[in-house]
């Protein structure tokens, strides 16, 4: 029987406190000096109003120097001339909407970038901007929490496909091992739980959660509405058209809609939890009692769970990462996803292999199996990284706005995620193929525990850079809540498997091909 080593779990409760401590204090900052979307535009109406008279003032100026062009009778010169008199009252209007800026972030004590600055060029862009800063604060907390329990989601529900695998495939080579991805698939319900929490707290708007712009309110009604549902009507009795109406989302609204995004999010974390569970209590019934029964039953839950997977996983990346940018879309973006879930849950369970051969654990754990497990880490990192070339690609070559606006979100230097972007490919790429290339670096354990570490860092500023732009905008950068979050979430992992793997035996009994699995070679 496995015990938890005292230092592991004394490192493990100080990461899940780092954790809480790192969300309790991220919540925190994002509540202070908050202001909501009415008091925002409330406040950049006031400022209007009060540079009204200036506006007028130099349209009135502005009019009568063009007026006074009608007497010039060289078209060239009084093109030019009419060109210098717009420019210069642009540049008065630019000043205006740049002081009213300063005005604005004075009132409410918050800064823009200069860029940001640069694109308020109306009052309309000036409260959008407000709006964007805003909501990217109080969306820093619930952005921390969803890309890092999306990466431990990966992980955990990777680990039920990995059996189910197996079982279908009637492999034998990791038999041996099998307890590992079961420990692992325990986390599952925690990760899945959250999940939803971030989901209704999102359909709801709870502490300010505005990670998914299609659920904010009235972005899919062409016309006002009431507090009844019904239009507002003008003076002449006509609908109002309502300005915040997207009608890109709103072509969405079959799909995306509110009632049937959480049900289908149920439906996902239930689903797995569900076939997880099962394949844990088949493997466990079977070293209680033997008889080739329960493998058969384990073959039948694993052919469905494969099936639901592979359409569940697809769309659960849809929902959860791929609507934070509702404008775009990538048919590639549930392979995509997929190839990370298996890099960083190979990866997984690959070290917990390594470490608990090191405390002499797995004694049927050979080279071999090492092998077989550094192999399909390299496998999946090159087909991550085929995936990433891809949708990359394919979009920078057709260079549709509607579908480079993902990418330019990430690569412009203005966002600041640049460096990030491309740094997390190339770890991802270059170091699992400069390292694991070799068969003699396969079975070498110093090696691949390092090329698992990097790749689980870089996978986890993938997951950062997944969700990041989309919801704080230029406001986003990787910080100590983040990592303060990250770790609470490795401790709590580390906590809850390790305690999965002590309460059964490591050594599995009586599957039909354990004897195989024992005297693997290769």
């Amino acid at each position: 029987m496995f015990i938890i080593n005292k230092t592991v779990k004394k490192l493990s409760q100080l990461l899940m406190l780092i954790g809480s401590i790192s969300i309790i204090i991220s919540f925190s900052l994002s509540n202070i000096n908050q202001y909501s979307d009415k008091e925002i535009h409330s406040a950049v109406i006031e400022i209007e109003q009060k540079n009204q008279e200036q506006h007028k003032n130099n349209d009135i100026l502005r009019t009568k120097e063009l007026t006074s062009c009608d007497t010039i009778n060289n078209f060239t010169v009084k093109e030019k001339v009419i060109q210098r008199i717009n420019n210069r009252y642009d540049s008065i209007y630019r000043t205006i909407i740049y002081q009213s800026v300063i005005d604005l972030e004075k009132k409410f004590e918050f800064h823009l970038t200069e860029h940001e600055i640069d694109q308020c060029t109306s009052y309309k862009k000036i409260e959008e901007k407000t709006i964007h800063y805003f909501h990217s604060k109080a969306n820093r907390p619930w952005t921390s929490l969803l890309f890092n329990n999306y990466f431990f989601l990966g992980i955990s529900v990777f680990a039920v496909f990995f059996i189910a695998l197996q079982y279908v495939s009637e492999a034998a080579w990791s038999i041996v091992l099998k307890r590992i991805p079961e420990a692992v698939i325990s986390f599952l319900p925690i990760t899945g739980i959250i999940m939803l929490i971030i989901m209704f707290s999102a359909a709801m708007h709870f502490g300010g959660n505005h990670i998914y712009h299609w659920m904010a309110d009235g972005i899919m009604d062409k016309f006002l509405l009431d507090d009844s549902g019904n239009q507002i009507l003008d003076e002449k009795g006509n609908p109002i058209l309502n300005s915040g109406y997207d009608k890109i989302i709103a072509g969405k609204e079959a799909f995306l809609n509110i009632s049937f995004f959480l049900i289908r999010s149920i439906i996902y974390i239930l689903g797995w939890i569900y076939f997880g569970r099962k394949l844990k209590q088949l493997s466990l019934s079977e070293d209680k009692h033997g008889g080739i029964s329960y493998y058969n039953k384990g073959i039948k839950t694993s052919s469905w769970f494969i099936v639901f997977f592979a359409v569940t996983s697809s769309v659960a990346s849809w929902d959860w990462i791929m609507s934070i940018d509702t404008h775009w879309f990538s048919t590639l973006f549930g392979w995509y996803i997929f190839s990370e879930w298996a890099a960083i849950g190979f990866a997984t369970i690959l070290l917990i292999t390594l470490y608990l051969k090191r405390l002499g654990y797995l004694n049927h754990v050979n080279d071999s199996h090492v092998h077989d497990l550094g192999k399909w880490v390299f496998a999946f990192s090159l087909v991550w990284t085929y995936m990433w070339f891809s949708q990359f690609m394919l979009i920078w070559y057709s260079n549709i706005p509607e579908e480079v606006t993902y990418f330019n979100a990430r690569i412009e230097p203005e966002t600041g995620y640049r460096f990030l972007f491309w740094f997390s490919m190339i770890i991802n790429f270059v170091v699992p193929l400069l390292l694991l290339m070799s068969r003699d670096a396969k079975r070498h354990n110093g090696k691949l525990i390092f090329v698992c570490i990097i790749i689980l860092i870089g996978h986890w500023i993938n997951s950062f850079l997944l969700v990041a732009p989309g919801t704080l905008f230029a406001h986003g950068n990787i910080g100590f809540l983040e990592i303060g979050t990250g770790l609470g979430y490795f401790g709590l992992f580390m906590y809850v498997v390790f305690n999965s793997l002590k309460k059964v035996p490591l050594e599995v009994k009586h599957h039909p091909f354990l004897e195989e699995s024992k005297h693997l070679h290769t």
